[in-house]
C-alpha cells in the first residue's frame, strides 16, 4: 500500500525550563498536519530529536526519542532533554563554544520508522542553558521594581522587510529579568494560502550492483520429453533418365544370337521431399496441455493446462521482497522458482510461517505425465488471453488471473489480467486471491 507521509508544521518557539535539582530541558511545541494540511488529531506520534553541532548537516552530538499524542488541534508538547536517550549526553553539550541545530524526525504511526522533516538552528534556548551551567556568570543583580504596564498602542501597518544585515557577534548573556505578566492571547490569524508544490528533486544515482551470490547446486535432471511426431514423408523424387540401350550384337555365322550390348548409365536419383515443420498449431493438444505459443521453428513453445487450479493468493506476507521483476516469455519458470526459494529463506529467519500458495500449487503439480508446470509471467498470461481465451479455447472464466511477475520490488502488488476485458492490473494485491492457470514449456 502506498503510504502518505505526514508533514510537521514547525511553528512554535522553544522555551528554556531550568529547574533546581532536575535535568536541564527546554520545551518544544508543534502542530502535526497531513499532506492535505489537515491536523492529525488525538493520534500517537513517534518523534526523534537530534542536536547537530556547527552546521545543519554536521555531526549528531545528542539524540533522544519521544512518543507523544496530539490533542484536538493536532498540538504536541516535548521537553527536549527529557526523552529516551538514543545517543550522547544532554549535559555534555558545549552550548557556549559551538552553534547547534535541531533536527526533527517523525513516525506518524507511533513507531520508530522515522522520516526527517526539517532542521532548525537553535539560538536563544541553548545559550540560556549555557548561562545556567557556566562557571563564569556573575552574581545576579537585585531585582528591580516592576513598572506599570503601559496601554497597548494601535498596531501600525507592517513595513517593507529590509535587507537582512550581516549577523553581529553574539553578545554576552545578560542577567535573567523578572518575568512580566502574561499578555492577553491574541486573536488567531487566518490560515495562510497553501504554497505551491516545490519542483521534484533529481533522481538519485543507482546504487552499485551487489556481488553475485554463490551458484546454487545443480538441479536434478528433468524427465525426458516424449518423442516428437514424425514429419510427413517427402514427395517421391523424379525418376532418373533411362540409360541408352546397348547396340545389338553382330549376327554370328549360322544365325547365332549376337552378344548383349552394355547397360546404359543409371539415371540420377530424384531429391527427397522436405519434411513439414513439426506440424503443430496454436490450439493443438500436446505435451500435457493446449499449445498457446510457438517459437520460430514451430517445434517448441508453451502449453497451458486445460483447467484452472482454483483461486489462490500470491503470498501471505504482502511486502516479501521476492524481486520477481521478469515479465517476458519463459520468465514465469524463473519467477516461480524464486518465489519458492525466497519463501523458504524467509521462514528460516524466524519471520513466522510465510506461504506463497499460487506458485506452490503450480510447482508441485504433476499432470499429463509432466511435473515442470509453473505460474505464468505477465506476457505469458497475455498470450493465454489472446491465443486461447479469445479463440474460445481453454475454458477460462471472466475473472482476474494471477501472474508471477511483481509490479515493484518489495511492494505489495503484482501483475494480473482480467479475462473479461484484458485489463492489466498493476495494483493487484499479493494477499488477494485470483485464478491460477499452470503452464509449461516444451
Amino acid at each position: 500500500m502506498k503510504k502518505i507521509l505526514s508533514t510537521l508544521v514547525l511553528s512554535l518557539v522553544a522555551t528554556v525550563m531550568l529547574l533546581a535539582q532536575a535535568p536541564q530541558t527546554f520545551s518544544y511545541q508543534t502542530v502535526v498536519r497531513d499532506n492535505n494540511w489537515q491536523v492529525i488529531q488525538n493520534q500517537s506520534i513517534g518523534i526523534q530529536v537530534s542536536i547537530i553541532e556547527d552546521v545543519a548537516n554536521g555531526s549528531v552530538v545528542y539524540a533522544e526519542e519521544h512518543t507523544a499524542t496530539t490533542n484536538d488541534i493536532g498540538l504536541i508538547n516535548l521537553a527536549v532533554g527529557g526523552g529516551t536517550v538514543a545517543q550522547g549526553l544532554f549535559s555534555n553539550i558545549d552550548w557556549g563554544n559551538h552553534s547547534y541545530f535541531m533536527k526533527i524526525s517523525v513516525d506518524v504511526s507511533g513507531g520508530s520508522n522515522y522520516v526527517a522533516m526539517g532542521t532548525t538552528q537553535l539560538r536563544s534556548v541553548p545559550y540560556a542553558l549555557f548561562a545556567e551551567t557556566s562557571n563564569n556568570a556573575g552574581p545576579q543583580g537585585i531585582q528591580g521594581v516592576a513598572g506599570n504596564d503601559g496601554n497597548d498602542g494601535v498596531d501600525g501597518t507592517n513595513g517593507v522587510d529590509g535587507v537582512q544585515g550581516i549577523q553581529g557577534i553574539q553578545g554576552l548573556q545578560g542577567d535573567t529579568g523578572v518575568a512580566g505578566p502574561q499578555g492577553i492571547q491574541g486573536v488567531a490569524g487566518n490560515d495562510g494560502a497553501d504554497g505551491t508544490n516545490g519542483i521534484d528533486g533529481l533522481n538519485g544515482t543507482n546504487g552499485v550492483d551487489g556481488t553475485n551470490g554463490l551458484p546454487g547446486a545443480d538441479g536434478t535432471d528433468g524427465i525426458d520429453g516424449t518423442n516428437g511426431v514424425d514429419g510427413a514423408v517427402g514427395a517421391t523424387g523424379t525418376q532418373g533418365i533411362q540409360g541408352v540401350a546397348g547396340n545389338d550384337g553382330v549376327d554370328g555365322t549360322n544365325g547365332a544370337v549376337g552378344a548383349t550390348g552394355p547397360q546404359g548409365i543409371q539415371g540420377i536419383a530424384g531429391l527427397n521431399g522436405t519434411n513439414s515443420v513439426c506440424g503443430y498449431s496454436i490450439g493443438d493438444t500436446a505435451y500435457g496441455g493446449i499449445i498457446f505459443y510457438l517459437d520460430a521453428t514451430g517445434c517448441h513453445g508453451l502449453v497451458a493446462k486445460a483447467t484452472d487450479e482454483g483461486a489462490f493468493i500470491l503470498c501471505s506476507q504482502p511486502y516479501l521482497n521476492i524481486r520477481c521483476l521478469a515479465t517476458g516469455i519463459y520468465a514465469g519458470a524463473q519467477n516461480t522458482k524464486k518465489i519458492i526459494a525466497m519463501t523458504a529463506y524467509w521462514n528460516t529467519l524466524g519471520n513466522g510461517s510465510i506461504t506463497c500458495p499460487a506458485a506452490m500449487v503450480c510447482d508441485t503439480l504433476t499432470y499429463g505425465g509432466y511435473s515442470d508446470w509453473y505460474l505464468p509471467s505477465k506476457e505469458e498470461l497475455d498470450l493465454l488471453y489472446v491465443n486461447l481465451h479469445l479463440q474460445g479455447l481453454g475454458v477460462f472464466n471472466g475473472g482476474a488471473y494471477i501472474s508471477s511477475s511483481e509490479w515493484e520490488s518489495g511492494d505489495e502488488w503484482h501483475y494480473a489480467t482480467y479475462f473479461y476485458n484484458h485489463l492489466h492490473n498493476s495494483y493487484h494485491q499479493k494477499g488477494s486471491a485470483s485464478n491460477v492457470r499452470a503452464v509449461r514449456a516444451f
